[in-house]
């Protein structure tokens, strides 16, 4: 390339789409009930939502559910639609693993009005599949097997799952660090965290007190008597689930999620009351009828989930509950880009340099809270030994 003062300028110019890459796939889009049925209704925490956001019947049934999250009813809590501008860039990536991409590397979770701002930094979350084609044309001659098929199915399995990880903040998240939520601070633990020093949501939690949720470290469990009764654990557990609920955006409503160490352990306590005072184990009717593994403690389900992970800040290899107020955290989903099947599988074009069929699955979100403080976390919890 030549300038008209005669300068030559060499390079490559970065950014752009060549054809000896992977195709970026443009063909139509469509939301995939399947999939988002799937993620609300695999693993306790995402199944909790489903049924505080759309209802016991749409978990039990995928059409009820595709009906309630598509056909224009609007949740009742803990899910929210929403829209706004967003950038990512080309999904040329042959990763087996889904991986997030963000707009313009830019990490600010705020709502900035007028200009050339986006109203929310979203999470993306991709998940690519690519397979030659003359594999495919090998397996349908030879009728071994039908490798779309499978590799499908294979991608919504780690789609659910990648997205589960993100927003519970699980290490093992796809560029969890890098592009995913934990660099904007919106997975559980950064959101409801032990450590109050970050910036959360745009506002400094250090100088601003009104933005910073509960915190209660209980590093003795009690026990003994009673079929080892901990009891140490419920009075401390009482004590900031009734200082949180007292702010009067509660409505006292929590869904507690802990590790399994923390999980056996409770469990014990409701042992120990079942066979000393003669109880019920207490059940929530509509969790039990959506088939929701659960305890109740004061009136609220808790559960534990295998992805559940340590809030900020707390102690390694000790157990933790986390107390979520239902109705002031919610994951927002893009209005038209959640659950994205795009076009399913999309065959190779007459100028592609490397003839491959290509999927791609994406969700956008982003969860957030809107009242901090009716938040806690309890940390610190001795190992259950089970």
């Amino acid at each position: 390339m030549s300038a008209s003062d005669g300068t030559t300028f060499s390079g490559i110019t970065t950014g752009v789409d060549m054809r000896d890459k992977y195709q970026t796939l443009t063909t139509g889009q469509q939301i995939s009930t399947k999939i988002a049925y799937a993620q609300f209704g695999k693993q306790a925490f995402f199944k909790a939502i489903g049924l505080e956001a759309f209802g016991v019947d749409a978990v039990n049934d995928v059409d009820v559910f595709g009906a309630a999250m598509f056909g224009g009813s609007k949740p009742t809590r803990m899910i929210t639609f929403d829209s706004g501008h967003s950038m990512s860039g080309p999904v040329n990536a042959t990763t087996g693993s889904s991986f997030h991409s963000t707009r313009q590397s830019s990490y600010s979770a705020e709502y900035v009005a007028g200009g050339d701002q986006w109203i929310y930094a979203w999470n993306r979350i991709d998940t690519a599949r690519f397979i030659p084609e003359m594999d495919v044309l090998d397996n349908q001659s030879k009728k071994l097997q039908d490798i779309m098929a499978e590799t499908f199915k294979e991608a919504q399995g780690s789609h659910v799952r990648d997205l589960a990880l993100g927003i519970l903040g699980a290490s093992s998240a796809p560029d969890y660090g890098t592009l995913g939520p934990n660099a904007v601070k919106t997975d559980l633990p950064n959101l409801i965290s032990v450590t109050q020093a970050q910036t959360v949501g745009n506002i400094a939690m250090a100088a601003n007190p009104w933005w910073q949720n509960g915190v209660k470290e209980i590093t003795d469990a009690g026990g003994g008597g009673e079929f080892d009764r901990p009891l140490l654990l419920r009075r401390g557990l009482m004590a900031i689930m009734n200082d949180t609920g007292e702010y009067a955006e509660s409505a006292k409503r929590f869904l507690l999620l802990c590790n399994q160490g923390f999980w056996q352990t409770y469990d014990r306590l409701q042992y120990a009351d079942l066979n000393r005072h003669q109880d019920v184990m207490v059940k929530s009717a509509s969790y039990d009828a959506a088939g929701i593994t659960h305890k109740m403690f004061n009136g609220s389900p808790m559960m534990w989930d295998t992805n559940a992970t340590i809030p900020y800040g707390g102690t390694a290899s000790t157990d933790f509950v986390t107390g979520i107020d239902v109705d002031t955290y919610a994951i927002s989903l893009h209005t038209s880009c959640n659950f994205k099947l795009h076009g399913g599988w999309e065959g190779p074009r007459a100028h592609d340099q490397y003839r491959q069929h290509n999927l791609l699955i994406s969700t956008r979100y982003n969860p957030y809270i809107t009242s901090r403080r009716t938040h806690f976390c309890v940390h610190g919890v001795p190992a259950n030994a089970d």
